[in-house]
């Protein structure tokens, strides 16, 4: 094949319709995420409160561990007054 110059037209003409594909897919892709985050956050609220009452009450049995333990191994620390009322 004796056509040596056509090489570099057609790697310019893909060239430039590979970033012209880029720039409509980055566009594309854009408002896509765009729409994507904006449906996200609908009810973000609702979610967050609700995410963090899962994870309360999934904690919340520990106090009753929790809170004494520390109280025992603070207890030395404490003043007077404290001492005196924690131990009523």
């Amino acid at each position: 094949f004796g056509s040596s110059n056509l090489a570099p037209q057609l790697f310019l003409c893909s060239a430039q319709t590979s970033a012209l594909f880029l720039d409509i897919s980055v566009a594309i892709m854009t408002k896509a995420v765009y729409y994507k985050l904006w449906a996200m956050t609908a009810g973000w609220t609702q979610r967050k409160n609700y995410g963090w009452y899962q994870v309360y009450s999934r904690l919340a049995p520990w106090c009753y561990v929790a809170v004494p333990g520390a109280a025992w191994f603070t207890f030395g620390w404490w003043s007077d007054d404290w001492k005196k009322t924690a131990t009523l």
